[in-house]
């Protein structure tokens, strides 16, 4: 496709195509790039009517990609990757003294802020900036030098860093633990079932949740209908230490709440998954050794 007239269509719509691809969702992609969903799918369509192959398997809430949309992400997000970094070189505007981290607000409050004096000391003069939102998974790093995603670590758009694998146990408040008589800490997984539980939504990430945390023990549990999912971290938390339950705590996202005896463990039954939070790097940042030392100095 060497013509410029018939190859103008396909550089047009590999934007779209490079978020929907990392995200796994036209929907997603079209938050992302400020547009709406319909745009993205008929620049989609256009793309794969130009270049006569099917990029992605249309499913019911979600997206993948064909063996030759693999190729072409491959290629797309290299090729886009290099040029913006070009152009970041070229450009004249005075290069930013903020580095920008998105996470979700759970994150941002139980490992973020806690490691933040020993990554601005690292950093010297440039200002950090933290971005919350529930979306990381396909937070772009166009806007973001730094993102913290929860998966398996195979994002092809950056480096990814290992920050720690998902290990969740239950928690509740030392009056929830005496009301029910849970301190003496032999409580099996099946006891667990019965009692009321503080159920976090799980969204389109996969974290843990009650259902696959029993499964993980052969234990089956279906989530009664009149328990209404919570959709952040922060206030599951904060539901446990106000006694309403018990709740899935993530190690490394937990310590200040038990180390003061706001929350208490309930049992050394805990799942450990093979997702994990990675925190995203783009390829050849220049501070990516800055953050490997400070995800070392603060492991």
């Amino acid at each position: 496709m060497s013509d410029s007239r018939k190859l103008q269509p396909v550089l047009n719509a590999l934007p779209a195509f490079e978020e929907a691809a990392r995200a796994s969702s036209f929907s997603t992609a079209a938050q992302v790039l400020g547009m709406a969903q319909p745009s993205v799918s008929r620049f989609i369509a256009n793309l794969e009517n130009q270049i006569g192959v099917k990029l992605f398997v249309r499913q019911h809430n979600h997206v993948t990609l064909t063996v030759q949309g693999e190729r072409l992400y491959e290629a797309t997000a290299l090729g886009l990757g290099h040029i913006r970094s070009v152009l970041g070189e070229l450009s004249t505007t005075a290069p930013s003294e903020t580095i920008t981290i998105s996470c979700t607000h759970g994150f941002a409050h139980m490992w973020i802020l806690p490691r933040m004096d020993r990554l601005k000391v690292l950093l010297g003069n440039q200002d950090v900036t933290i971005v919350t939102t529930d979306h990381t998974n396909s937070a772009s790093q166009d806007d973001n030098q730094l993102v913290v995603r929860f998966g398996d670590g195979t994002w092809r758009d950056g480096t990814p860093l290992l920050l720690f694998m998902e290990d969740v146990f239950p928690v509740c408040s030392p009056e929830f633990a005496s009301r029910y008589n849970l301190l003496d800490g032999n409580l099996t997984p099946e006891e667990f079932s019965s009692l009321p539980l503080i159920v976090q939504d799980d969204g389109d990430v996969g974290w843990m949740n009650w259902p696959k945390w029993f499964a993980c023990f052969d234990v089956a549990f279906e989530r009664p209908s009149d328990i209404h999912a919570i959709n952040n971290y922060a206030f599951v938390l904060q539901s446990a230490m106000e006694g309403k339950g018990i709740a899935l705590a993530w190690h490394n996202l937990i310590e200040p709440y038990l180390s003061n005896g706001w929350l208490t463990r309930l049992t050394d039954f805990a799942v450990t998954t093979n997702s994990g939070y990675y925190l995203m790097c783009p390829h050849n940042h220049a501070g990516e050794p800055v953050v490997r030392r400070w995800i070392t100095d603060t492991a």
